[in-house]
Formats: C-alpha cells, structure tokens, sequence
C-alpha cells in the first residue's frame, strides 16, 4: 500500500544514535497522513526501527496536546 502512496514532503532529523525521518504522504483517494520512522543503533550495534502513522483526522488532536505538553521556549533551545 505504501508504494502507491505519494510523498508530499519528508524531512530528516539526526539525533545522535537515532535518525527520524518525518514524511507527509498524500493516498491514492486524497487522504494524506504523516509518518514517522525512528532508526537507532542500539547498545550492541543493532539497528531497531519503529514506526508510527498519524492519520490527517488525529492530526490536528496530537499536534494540540504535543504543543500543550512542551513549552515552546524549551523547544527553541533544544532546536537551536
């Protein structure tokens, strides 16, 4: 399914042992959904990977409380 599915945006994040890759994809029928992928290296040198799907309709409703849970003057500092 995710072959057919075409890539909107997709951004990349390297934090140390672990790579996010954040994609925004937009479905055969006009949906569109965020991906996010974790690739870490573990203790002994393996690679994990998670993966999490954000449907368009939960979107909004996660972004509301990330934003609620996290001052947004600690986000600027870890950013930067």
């Amino acid at each position: 399914m995710e072959n057919c599915n075409k890539v909107i945006t997709t951004k990349k994040i390297e934090a140390g042992k672990r790579t996010y890759f954040i994609d925004h994809l937009a479905t055969k029928n006009g949906s569109s959904y965020v991906k996010i992928k974790e690739f870490a290296i573990t203790n002994d040198n393996k690679t994990e990977t998670h993966r999490l799907m954000i449907f368009e309709e939960n979107l909004r409703a996660i972004v509301d409380i990330l934003s609620a849970m996290i001052p947004a003057d600690s986000m600027s500092q870890q950013i930067a």
